[in-house]
């Protein structure tokens, strides 16, 4: 039941990704939660990519 349930909690935080959602905080299970840091990992990498994205975007139109 633990085991479903934080399954059904990490389904859950995929879908608000997916969303565009990353103003989320992702929480393991244990610390062998693989899929958990990975979904952990996806959202700070998302993140850092649009920071990217919005400070090239910031260059080009200012020069």
């Amino acid at each position: 039941p633990e085991m479903w349930y934080s399954l059904q909690r990490q389904v859950k935080v995929a879908e608000r990704i997916s969303e565009g959602d990353l103003d989320l905080d992702v929480r393991l299970s244990s610390p062998n939660d693989t899929l958990g840091k990975s979904l952990e990992k996806m959202v700070s990498n998302l993140n850092n990519l649009i920071s990217e994205v919005q400070v090239s975007a910031t260059q080009i139109t200012g020069s």
